[in-house]
């Protein structure tokens, strides 16, 4: 199953032992709106026949949406216990992160008329999830895939990386055509992937935080099969500044950092190949507003510098953040694609939904 899947049948679980006290650690992290509509309907069902939830959550419209009475911890210290009518989101923001957050404007570049796409899939197919489609992408465009779990969007991210063995479709990259048989060849490429479950596929746990940085490029600090520590140490140094990452601290475990600087380690070591094409996975899944602010920074400055990203999201506020062009897909097809600036949360939900645009049902 799915992390999603696998998610829903926990909060089942709980459902189904009618525990007089109900725990939810980011219950709603890989699911998609619908889901996290019924996750709610179930949570408030469970309140009126009295049991007592704990919701813990980095998303505030779901904590303003579900909760009765907020409280706040940072960094291991009690900050605020309000009730949360009395809160705004502003100072929500504050307590969690001690300082307010800057939005970013992000303006679209629009690509540069007849120019050649960084990626260009033609007829991409996944037996049973997606239908033969298309699929381009700019240099230094961030392109959004957004759909239900199991509509195949979900899917795109591990085919194109090689992750199902060779990928069904011809590829191109900078107009030449490349055959990604694997992970290996699309990494040979300039295609790196940052998956959902960064705890089990994206970093290794007990090793150091430079280790895992530059984990994916280790071959380049050896010699004659001994490490060269000081390249070592000079790469990660580089990598830790760029994502923010405490440079004091890369000796230490990766098991010791918060879900947000492990993902930012996890981004790291993708970013470390250099790669042409960054491909993402719920980028910013479990991660405090603080730091998915700065993961949203740093990416648009390596798209701003030619890198060019595709993430697929279940995350409504970050697609309208963070994308420059989003394509829905319902049922393994794609709905439309289309400028973010065209887009709002309800045009994206309904194409998702309902298997058409809003604006061809009008």
């Amino acid at each position: 199953m799915s992390l999603a899947e696998r998610q829903l049948v926990e909060i089942a679980r709980g459902v189904y032992r009618q525990a007089k006290v109900l725990l939810l650690d980011e219950p709603t992290a890989t699911l998609s709106d619908a889901e996290i509509t019924r996750v709610f309907e179930t949570a408030r069902y469970l309140r009126d026949q009295g049991t007592a939830l704990v919701f813990v959550s980095h998303r505030l419209d779901e904590v303003f949406a579900l909760t009765d009475r907020v409280t706040v911890l940072r960094n291991g210290r009690h900050i605020l216990t309000s009730s949360t009518p009395e809160l705004s989101a502003k100072d929500l923001v504050r307590a969690m992160i001690g300082r307010d957050v800057a939005h970013g404007n992000h303006r679209p570049a629009p690509a540069e008329a007849g120019a050649v796409p960084r990626l260009q899939v033609s007829r991409l197919s996944i037996p049973g999830q997606l239908r033969p489609t298309d699929l381009s992408l700019a240099k230094g465009e961030i392109l959004a895939i957004v759909g239900q779990l199991g509509s195949g969007a979900d899917a795109i991210m591990d085919e194109l990386a090689g992750l199902n063995g060779k990928v069904s479709a011809e590829v191109r990259i900078d107009g030449k055509t490349v055959q990604v048989n694997g992970v290996r060849e699309a990494m040979q490429h300039g295609i790196a992937y940052v998956a959902e479950d960064r705890a089990g596929k994206g970093v290794f746990l007990d090793a150091t935080i430079a280790t895992n940085l530059t984990s994916s490029v280790m071959a380049q600090f050896s010699r004659r099969g001994i490490m060269q520590d000081r390249n070592e140490d000079v790469r990660s140094q580089e990598l830790a500044a760029q994502f923010q990452i405490d440079a004091r601290r890369l000796r230490s475990e990766v098991s010791t950092l918060s879900g947000g600087n492990q993902q930012k380690v996890s981004l790291g070591k993708a970013v470390a190949l250099k790669p042409k094409v960054l491909l993402l996975n719920e980028p910013t899944r479990g991660v405090d507003i603080g730091a998915r602010s700065e993961i949203y920074t740093t990416l648009r400055k390596m798209a701003d510098q030619g890198l060019s990203i595709l993430f697929y999201s279940t995350d409504l506020e970050e697609i309208l953040e963070l994308a420059d062009r989003v394509t829905t897909v319902f049922r393994g097809t794609v709905v439309r694609s289309t400028r973010r600036e065209s887009l709002t949360g309800d045009d994206i939900l309904h194409d998702i939904i309902s298997g058409h645009s809003a604006s061809a049902a009008a």
